[in-house]
């Protein structure tokens, strides 16, 4: 699509009609979502594959209809877990940064005459806010990714579990799990 735009606007199709240019921000921001939405949908399926051991388009199906069977849950723990995640970024960059600024400001090292003096302590806490949002931000989408994980084990097991699931699995094959067995006979206080 963008070199589609690019050869449009070579000719100078889209800048004088702006219908044209309409409709290439209407499929631009199409297919933007289009993209937003197979992403999620490649994470939900590489996680089904640890969980399950299947096939990428199997796991990509699975993964889809446990979405969709739980969109309400599914969403409101994305929802908090999005605002969580926001706010351990905000937390922790603000932290780096308030530490940054304490430093500078009661280092003797860094005080006008020193060796090492700073005359504006904004740029090296601009650098450290940098950083800290780097960091932080690739430590918080490892715990997206275990949410991600723990919500959908929760979906499979919520799935498996409906109605006495297990409990005609144990009927029907006479093999019980002594964790499940503990449970379901009383043996386990919850």
């Amino acid at each position: 699509m963008a070199y589609i735009q690019k050869k449009a606007e070579e000719v100078g199709g889209v800048e004088g009609n702006p219908a044209l240019k309409a409709l290439m921000y209407v499929v631009n921001c199409c297919l933007w979502c289009f993209e937003k939405i197979v992403r999620y949908l490649s994470r939900n399926a590489y996680i089904m594959i640890a969980i399950e051991g299947k096939s990428f388009c199997t796991s990509a199906w699975r993964s889809f209809k446990l979405v969709m069977d739980n969109a309400l849950a599914i969403g409101t723990t994305q929802t908090l877990a999005v605002f969580v995640l926001v706010l351990c970024k905000a937390g922790v960059t603000m932290a780096c940064v308030t530490a940054c600024f304490v430093y500078i400001n009661n280092s003797n090292a860094h005080q006008p005459g020193a060796s090492l003096e700073v005359s504006n302590p904004l740029a090296p806490c601009f650098l450290v806010a940098i950083v800290a949002y780097t960091v932080v931000g690739a430590f918080t989408e490892v715990y997206s990714v275990a949410i991600d994980t723990i919500l959908l084990s929760w979906c499979v097991d919520d799935e498996n579990s409906k109605q006495g699931a297990y409990l005609q699995a144990v009927r029907k094959n006479r093999k019980q799990d002594e964790r499940m067995y503990a449970a379901l006979n009383g043996l386990v206080h919850t």
